[in-house]
């Protein structure tokens, strides 16, 4: 989805889900995300059991999140997806943490 050389790795699904990356490297991430079939699709970021970052990701455009990843959250790391209330699927999303100095330098569109 969003290639990037020094970034980490990704994931996503057609329902809600979680995807788990397991091991990190701390530091400074910018997790970018998008979905489409849906208004809104809800995305938390969760290390180390706590939620770092959670926002409703407007389908049809790319949002970036930015994270910072502890020591003790490296081994912990997941993107979890929702329906917002009154939302109903099938969404389809991608989500890919990458570093804080890549740019977007293609543009896709979901119709």
């Amino acid at each position: 989805m969003f290639r990037d050389p020094d970034g980490v790795s990704g994931g996503g699904g057609v329902e809600p889900g979680t995807v788990h990356l397991g091991m990190m490297q701390p530091g400074k991430w910018t997790v970018y995300a998008v979905c489409n079939n849906i208004d809104l699709l809800h995305l938390q970021i969760r290390s180390a059991g706590k939620t770092q970052a959670e926002t409703d990701i407007p389908c049809g455009v790319t949002i970036a999140i930015p994270v910072t990843v502890t020591a003790a959250g490296a081994r912990d790391f997941a993107i979890a997806t929702s329906y917002p209330k009154g939302a109903d699927g099938p969404a389809w999303w991608s989500a890919q943490v990458n570093s804080t100095t890549w740019r977007q330098t293609q543009s896709f569109s979901f119709k």
